[in-house]
């Protein structure tokens, strides 16, 4: 049901939306077996010096798994604390899975712009994550219209810069760059 609705959701997110809000599945399993390996394949279809041989290769997608993780969830607790003041309601699992559905774009962007270098322009496939956060805040936070739009501005902000903040720490602690 997971992967089917990261799936469908490029297509239909009107309906998946709905289906997620109502469903009970565990935010910590979305991460688990969509968030994690999506992470390892886009880190691994994005490396520039994708060689094996090279020691750091794998730490360079442990870093870039953590970052998008602790982007997700950190960002989700602070945009969770934030829902009284865009008028929304809902938990902390729906605002995980809101972000974590609406991070598909960007992995999927990415992954097929890696393929050839002509393919670039195919990352800003990955602004389609707005639209689909955008529809995912009245199924899931119960947003209201006149609130959306900074209530994604905020998020924006948020988890790029969670994102950001823990790649540069983790590659200064752990890479000689």
């Amino acid at each position: 049901m997971i992967y089917k609705w990261a799936i469908l959701i490029f297509l239909r997110p009107v309906k998946v939306w709905k289906e997620i809000a109502d469903n009970s599945v565990s935010a910590w399993l979305i991460l688990a077996i969509l968030i994690v390996p999506f992470s390892a394949i886009t880190s691994f279809a994005t490396d520039q010096k994708l060689d094996v041989k090279d020691p750091d290769f794998l730490l360079r997608a442990v870093i870039y798994i953590i970052s998008v993780v602790s982007s997700i969830v950190i960002g989700s607790y602070m945009l969770w604390r934030m829902l009284p003041r865009f008028l929304s309601s809902g938990s902390l699992q729906k605002v995980i899975k809101l972000v974590s559905y609406s991070y598909m774009a960007v992995f999927l962007a990415f992954i097929l712009a890696s393929m050839h270098d002509q393919l670039d322009f195919i990352k800003f496939f990955g602004l389609y994550s707005a639209i689909i956060y955008w529809i995912g805040l009245s199924y899931m936070l119960n947003t209201p219209d006149d609130r959306k739009m900074g209530f994604l501005v905020i998020s924006g902000i948020i988890l790029t810069g969670i994102g950001y903040v823990f790649s540069i720490v983790l590659n200064n602690l752990f890479l000689k760059i």
